[in-house]
């Protein structure tokens, strides 16, 4: 029988890991969410999905229980694999550079190819094998984040006092 060895992460190698799974978890979601408001009030993408056999069909339950709470609270519990779902499905916004499921180059910088990123990024880090974190790789991270984060500002004409880049760069 094979023994199993548990690699036990630094202190600095979970603050880092920490600090990036701020971003994914609490930023992505604003962001994907003000993106469906741009795109297309709560209501209208309502009727659009019961009305539309495949997607109302191929919903799950939480999703539908989504569904339901955004008569009262519009976007609020929608999360970024459900926002990804809708704005690909219904073509809220173009289609990316590479198409969807795929990812962008680092040419490809339209709000689609940010998506795909977000996309992207929060699979990675939800489903990295290795929970280790350089500080090499938290700067990577950090880059990309407020990049794509200053783009997505930038097309959601947000207020500089609640730009998305700044945020995600004060976790």
């Amino acid at each position: 029988m094979a023994a199993s060895v548990l690699h036990v992460l630094t202190k600095e190698s979970r603050t880092r890991l920490a600090s990036i799974l701020l971003v994914v978890s609490n930023v992505f979601p604003e962001i994907m969410q003000e993106l469906l408001i741009k795109s297309i009030p709560p209501r209208t993408l309502i009727t659009m999905i019961q009305n539309d056999k495949n997607m109302s069909g191929n919903l799950n339950s939480k999703e539908q229980k989504i569904i339901q709470a955004m008569y009262q609270r519009g976007y609020a519990d929608v999360d970024v694999t459900f926002a990804y779902k809708l704005l690909k499905y219904f073509n809220l916004i173009p289609t990316p550079t590479q198409n969807w499921g795929q990812e962008p180059r680092s040419c490809d910088l339209s709000v689609s190819n940010d998506v795909e990123r977000i996309h992207h990024l929060r699979n990675s880090v939800y489903h990295r094998a290795s929970k280790e974190v350089s500080e090499a790789e938290l700067l990577k991270y950090f880059t990309d984040f407020s990049e794509f984060g200053r783009r997505i500002d930038t097309y959601l004409k947000k207020n500089p006092d609640f730009v998305f880049s700044t945020k995600i760069l004060s976790l």
